[in-house]
C-alpha cells in the first residue's frame, strides 16, 4: 500500500513538473510573440515578410505608410508590384544573386508608391533561417523612405555647384569641370578654350537703376551667352559680373573667336528693363590649351589677363591671351603695390602748366598736373598711374593730397603780390566728385592752407555731369531729377557757394550738349586737346571747336584750348576769341620752382600777343 502510494506521488510529481515546464514553454513563446509583435510594430522602417516564392505573408504599418499600400492590397502579392521601372533586369538579378550567396543585400533603389510617385529609399534584404540545420524558410526587408534626405542633398547641391541668381554652375563647378576637360583633352589630344567674359559698365547698371536692375540684366546676359554656345560647352557666373566659358572639342583656334564674336553680337541688342532700353557691352579674354597653359590656375589667369586687355583696347571686344601680357600685368601690379605708399614716401609731385590769357597776353592762370617720382621707373605722367588708383580707390586719397598741396601754393603765391599766377585749376575725378565727403574736404583744406577760395577751379570731366552715358545705356531720356542728377546738382551749387570756380575739362570727348550744360552753373569749358591738334587737318574738328565755342559764348562761360603746339593754331584761336590758351607751344608743365622762375622772366609779353593778333589781322590768307 505504501509503495503504491509513493510511486501515485512519484507519478504525480512527474506530471506536475512536466506540466510547469509546459506551461513555461508556452509563456516564453508568448511572451516572445508578444515582443516580436512589439518591434514589429514600433520600428520606424517599413517591413516585408514573404515566404520561399516571394509572397508577401506579412508586412508592417510603416511599410503601409510609406508604399500607399494597406497590408491587405500587399499580403499575398509579390514584391515586384513596388518596382519603378527605372531599374533593368540586370540590376534585379545581381540583386538575388548576393542574396544566395551572402544572405543579404544593402542598398539604394527607387521604388513606386500606389498614387504612382517615384521614390527613393534604403533597401535591406535578409534571409530567414531556423532551426539548428538553418534550413530557409522565407526573406524579410526592411526599407526607409529616402525622399527627403534626396531633396536636402539636391538643395545643397545646388548650393555648393550652382549660382543661386541664374542658376548656372558657379566657380566651384567650373573649377572641377575644366580639370576633367583638361585630363580628356590630354589623353584624346584635344584643344580646349577658356572664355573669360566681364560686362563693360555694369557697375552703372546698378547705382542709376538699381540691384533689381542688375539682377535682371544678369539673367538676360546669362540668357544671350548660352544661346551663342554650343550642346557641349559649360557656361558658368564666377560672381558678379563675371562669366566664364569651357569649349570643348574645338576643331581649330579660331573657333574661340567665332563663338566671342558671336556672344558679342547677341549682347549687343538692346534690352528692355522698367520700361527702358538698356545696352549692354562685354570684354571676352581667351585662353587656349596647350598653348597657354594646362593648369586650371594658368587657362582661368591667362583669360582674365586677355579680358584686361580687352578692356584696355576700347571695351566691347575679344582678346586671345599674348605671353607679353603677363608680363604688362606684372608691372601694373607692381605699380600699385608701389602706388599704395607712394604718398607716405614722399614720390608724389605736382607739375604746373601755365595758361596764356589770349586777352591780356599773361600768365594768369595755370592747371596742376601729377607725376610721381618712381624710384625705379623714374617720373610717371598720369596716364601710366592714374587708372590703376581709380581701380583701387587709392584716387581718393591721392586726390586729396593733390588738393592740399595746390591750395598751399596758392596761398603762398597770394603773399607775393607781383606774382601774376593767381588762379590754379585742379582736376577731381569721377570718384572724388561722387564721394560724398569732397565739399566738407575741400573746405577743410581751404581753411587748413588759408587759401582764397576765389583763386582755386575745380576740373571736372563730363561724366561727372553726365552719369548716365547714352552709348552705354541708351536710355531714351535723362531724368535731370533722378538721385544720381541731384547729387551733382548738390555738390555743385555747394562748391560754388564756397567761391569756387567750375570747369568742364577735355570738352567735346564726351557726351554733352548745350542742352543739358545749361542745368548747371559752370565757369568755363576746357577745348580737348586733340580737336586742337587736328583742327588743320580735319574739317569735323574745326566744325567742333567753333561748335563748342559757340555753346561757351551763349552760356557765358570762358573758354580754355588744350595742348597748343604751334604759333598756327594759336592764330586760329586768336580769330575765334577763345579767351586761354595751354600747351608745349607756350610752356610744358614744370615743378614749382622752376614755373616761379619762368614767370618771372617769361619772353611771353603783350607785345608778342599783339604781334600775333596783328598778323592774324592783317594776312591775305586768313587762318581757315
Amino acid at each position: 500500500m505504501e509503495g503504491s502510494l509513493l510511486a501515485l506521488l512519484g507519478q504525480y510529481i512527474s506530471y506536475n513538473l512536466e506540466v510547469r515546464r509546459i506551461l513555461r514553454e508556452q509563456e516564453s513563446s508568448i511572451k516572445e510573440e508578444k515582443v516580436s509583435q512589439l518591434v514589429f510594430g514600433s520600428v520606424n522602417e517599413g517591413i516585408i515578410v514573404t515566404d520561399l516564392q516571394g509572397t508577401i505573408v506579412s508586412v508592417n504599418a510603416v511599410l503601409s505608410e510609406i508604399t500607399g499600400y494597406t497590408a491587405q492590397e500587399l499580403i499575398g502579392n509579390n514584391p515586384r508590384m513596388l518596382q519603378s521601372g527605372i531599374h533593368d533586369k540586370d540590376f534585379y538579378s545581381d540583386m538575388w544573386k548576393k542574396i544566395k550567396r551572402y544572405g543579404f543585400w544593402r542598398g539604394e533603389i527607387w521604388n513606386k508608391r500606389k498614387n504612382g510617385e517615384i521614390y527613393p529609399e534604403i533597401l535591406n534584404i535578409s534571409a530567414i533561417k531556423v532551426g539548428a540545420e538553418q534550413k530557409l524558410s522565407g526573406y524579410v526587408a526592411t526599407l526607409s523612405d529616402i525622399s527627403e534626405q534626396k531633396k536636402m542633398e539636391s538643395q545643397l547641391h545646388q548650393l555648393a555647384f550652382y549660382d543661386h541668381l541664374t542658376g548656372l554652375p558657379n566657380r566651384v563647378l567650373f573649377k572641377e569641370s575644366l580639370k576633367s576637360s583638361l585630363l580628356t583633352a590630354k589623353r584624346s589630344q584635344q584643344i580646349v578654350a577658356v572664355l573669360f567674359v566681364d560686362l563693360d559698365h555694369f557697375k552703372n547698371v546698378n547705382d542709376t537703376m538699381g540691384h533689381a536692375a542688375g539682377d535682371i540684366l544678369l539673367n538676360e546676359v546669362a540668357i544671350r551667352i548660352k544661346s551663342s554656345l554650343r550642346e557641349s560647352d559649360l557656361l558658368t557666373r564666377l560672381g558678379g559680373d563675371e562669366f566664364a566659358i569651357i569649349l570643348q572639342n574645338i576643331k581649330s583656334i579660331g573657333d574661340p573667336e567665332m563663338i566671342a564674336a558671336k556672344i558679342i553680337q547677341q549682347l549687343s541688342e538692346k534690352i528692355d528693363i522698367f520700361d527702358r532700353e538698356i545696352y549692354v557691352t562685354a570684354s571676352i579674354g581667351i585662353s587656349i590649351y596647350p598653348e597657354n597653359g594646362d593648369t586650371y590656375d594658368e587657362l582661368l589667369m591667362n583669360a582674365d589677363n586677355a579680358m584686361y586687355r580687352a578692356k584696355e583696347r576700347g571695351k566691347n571686344r575679344y582678346q586671345i591671351y599674348d605671353p607679353a601680357m603677363s608680363h604688362h600685368l606684372t608691372r601694373q601690379f607692381e605699380l600699385e603695390t608701389d602706388l599704395r605708399s607712394a604718398i607716405k614716401r614722399n614720390q608724389l609731385v605736382l607739375y604746373y602748366q601755365p595758361q596764356l590769357d589770349m586777352r591780356s597776353g599773361e600768365f594768369v592762370s595755370a592747371e596742376v598736373l601729377l607725376r610721381w617720382q618712381h624710384p625705379t621707373h623714374g617720373l610717371l605722367v598720369p596716364d601710366q598711374f592714374i587708372p590703376i588708383a581709380e581701380q583701387t580707390g587709392l584716387i581718393i586719397p591721392i586726390g586729396e593730397w593733390v588738393l592740399r598741396e595746390a591750395c598751399a601754393t596758392i596761398a603762398h603765391w597770394q603773399k607775393e603780390a607781383s606774382f601774376p599766377i593767381k588762379r590754379l585749376a585742379v582736376n577731381v575725378s569721377a570718384a572724388q566728385f561722387n564721394n560724398n565727403d569732397l565739399v566738407r574736404q575741400v573746405e577743410s583744406v581751404l581753411a587748413e592752407t588759408q587759401c582764397n577760395p576765389e583763386f582755386l577751379e575745380i576740373e571736372i570731366t563730363e561724366s561727372c555731369l553726365l552719369p548716365i552715358k547714352t552709348n552705354e545705356f541708351n536710355f531714351h531720356e535723362i531724368d535731370l531729377k533722378n538721385k544720381s542728377q541731384n547729387h551733382v546738382y548738390t555738390t555743385l551749387n555747394r562748391l560754388k557757394a564756397v567761391g569756387i570756380r567750375i570747369s568742364v575739362d577735355d570738352f567735346g570727348t564726351g557726351y554733352s550738349n548745350l542742352s543739358f550744360l545749361k542745368e548747371f552753373s559752370l565757369d568755363c569749358l576746357k577745348i580737348d586737346k586733340s580737336f586742337i591738334e587736328n583742327v588743320f587737318l580735319r574739317k569735323n574738328d574745326e566744325a567742333i571747336i567753333k561748335t563748342i565755342i559757340a555753346m561757351g559764348r551763349n552760356l557765358d562761360m570762358e573758354l580754355v584750348a588744350e595742348g597748343v603746339e604751334d604759333v598756327q593754331q594759336l592764330q586760329f584761336l586768336i580769330q575765334n576769341q577763345v579767351d586761354f590758351a595751354q600747351g608745349y607751344y607756350l610752356s610744358r608743365p614744370m615743378p614749382k620752382e622752376q614755373i616761379e622762375e619762368f614767370i618771372k622772366h617769361s619772353t611771353w609779353n603783350k607785345q608778342k600777343l599783339v604781334q600775333i593778333k596783328q598778323d592774324v589781322e592783317n594776312s591775305d590768307n586768313r587762318v581757315p
